[in-house]
């Protein structure tokens, strides 16, 4: 995703801290077995966001990009179409967490996505563990990219 940062009071939401109970980050599959070309459904969507509220992944055939944003599945589609998808639709990846940001960040305006990348780097204690970031912010346009 190529984005163009220039909105005033963008906001990022970090979370991130393994020792805390709350704070798991759950995944089905493995970007090695896609990358191997298992896209046959493993779980159906439902049932992994019984674990979280925030995360990503693809659909059955790759056929378009998941976004778990709020609880809510949505699929961007390659035509440029985002969709809200069922319970039922099946995933051979996602990776989730419910997401309860432990600190909230005020980004400085006018960054470009290198310029925001390289400041949101800045910002992490570790590079070793993973992070789930949420970024609030009014943009003019968002692109993406799609399987």
């Amino acid at each position: 995703m190529r984005l163009l940062l220039t909105a005033l009071g963008l906001v990022v939401g970090i979370a991130a801290h393994a020792d805390e109970d709350n704070d798991v980050l759950y995944q089905v599959s493995t970007i090695d077995a896609l990358l191997s070309g298992i896209y046959d459904s493993v779980a159906t969507v439902g049932r992994v966001t019984e674990h979280g509220d925030f995360g990503l992944g693809t659909f059955a055939a790759l056929d378009g990009e998941l976004i778990l944003l709020d609880g809510i599945v949505y699929r961007a589609a390659v035509d440029g179409t985002v969709n809200v998808m069922r319970p039922s639709t099946g995933t051979p990846f996602m990776a989730v967490t419910r997401f309860e940001p432990d600190q909230v960040l005020d980004v400085p305006t006018a960054l470009d996505y290198a310029a925001f990348q390289q400041w949101l780097e800045d910002q992490l204690p570790s590079r070793n563990i993973f992070y789930a970031v949420q970024v609030d912010g009014g943009f003019a346009s968002v692109a993406y990219r799609s399987v």
